[in-house]
C-alpha cells in the first residue's frame, strides 16, 4: 500500500486491525444458497449480517486473533494506535476488544501488540496479522527488515498476512518497501497511484496536477497546504518533497545517476558475431 503523505493511511491500516481483530477475515469456505454471516453468532451485537451468494467465498473471525502493528518508533505507531483506540471506545466493538495499558485484549485471549525498533522482545511468536507501517524506513542499519522477516515466518505459521504501508522509498538506500515492490512473488497483491511521468514535480502547475492525481479520493486533504509544503520543502530537499507529497519514486541528491538514465541506455539484445 503506497498511498502519498497526508492521504490518511493510518487510520485506514487501523480500520483492517479492527476487521482481523472481530470480523470475518479468515476464509472459511465457499457459500451454498440460503447460507449467511451473523455478527450475533460470534458474541457481537453490532447487528451487521451478510447474505451470502451461491459461490460466494464465506468469512469467520480468527479463533485466536494475534495481531501486531509495527514501525520505527512508538511515535509512528500511535498514528495508527490511536485511531484504533477511537473506533474501539466510540463504536460497537466495545464489547468484545478491551483497551489495555500496553496492548488491546481480543477474544479468546487474543491481543494487538505494538512492535518497534526499540521493543523486539515481542518477536518470534505465531501471528495472523501484521501491520508493518512506514516501510521506507525499514533497513538493515536499523533492524526493521529482520523485523519484517520475523513476522513473516511467525505468520507463514499461522496461514495469517501482512499489511505493508509506506510512502515512497529513496531507491538508495534497499528498504523493505522496495524489496517487497520488487519482488518476483506472485502473492503481493501492490496499489500505488503512480503519477503520470510527463508532469515535472519543479514546474508549479504540473505539480498541482500530480497532487490532485495522488490526493484523489482524500477529500480531507487541503491541496492548496499541500502546495506550500511541498514548495517549502523543494528548497531544500527536492527528491524528499517529491517523494512524500507527490507519490514518486526518486533517489535523494546523493546518488551517482540521474533517474532514469540507466534504465534509457539499455542496449537490448544484440547478435555477437565471431571475429
Amino acid at each position: 500500500m503506497i498511498p502519498t503523505g497526508n492521504s490518511g493511511k493510518g487510520p485506514w491500516a487501523a480500520s483492517g486491525i479492527a476487521l482481523e481483530a472481530a470480523g470475518p477475515a479468515l476464509f472459511a469456505g465457499w457459500a451454498k444458497s440460503g447460507e449467511a454471516y451473523d455478527c450475533a453468532e460470534f458474541g457481537c451485537d453490532c447487528g451487521w449480517g451478510w447474505d451470502y451468494e451461491p459461490g460466494e467465498p464465506k468469512g469467520m473471525p480468527w479463533p485466536t486473533p494475534l495481531i501486531q502493528l509495527t514501525a520505527y518508533s512508538d511515535e509512528q505507531t500511535a498514528n495508527t494506535y490511536r485511531p484504533l483506540q477511537s473506533m474501539i471506545r466510540n463504536g460497537r466493538l466495545g464489547e468484545l476488544l478491551k483497551i489495555r495499558e500496553n496492548f488491546i485484549r481480543l477474544p479468546n485471549e487474543g491481543k494487538v501488540e505494538t512492535v518497534t525498533s526499540s521493543a523486539m522482545s515481542r518477536l518470534g511468536n505465531p501471528i495472523s496479522y501484521a501491520v508493518q507501517d512506514e516501510t521506507q524506513l525499514y533497513n538493515d542499519r536499523n533492524k526493521l527488515h529482520y523485523v519484517a522477516q520475523t513476522q513473516r515466518r511467525g505468520l507463514a505459521g499461522m496461514g495469517g498476512r501482512a499489511l505493508e504501508t509506506t510512502n515512497c522509498w529513496n531507491p538508495a538506500e534497499n528498504s523493505t518497501a522496495q524489496k517487497t515492490f520488487e519482488s518476483p512473488s506472485r502473492d503481493i497483491f501492490r496499489f500505488y497511484r503512480k503519477p503520470p511521468a510527463h508532469l515535472s514535480y519543479k514546474n508549479k502547475a504540473d505539480r498541482r496536477q500530480i497532487h490532485r492525481y495522488v490526493y484523489q479520493g482524500s477529500w480531507w486533504v487541503d491541496l492548496d497546504a499541500i502546495e506550500a509544503e511541498a514548495a517549502e520543502l523543494m528548497e531544500s530537499d527536492p527528491a524528499q518533497a517529491e517523494r512524500f507529497y507527490g507519490n514518486r519514486i526518486v533517489q535523494g541528491s546523493g546518488a551517482w545517476l540521474p533517474d532514469g538514465l540507466w534504465d534509457s541506455a539499455e542496449a537490448g539484445s544484440r547478435e555477437l558475431v565471431p571475429a
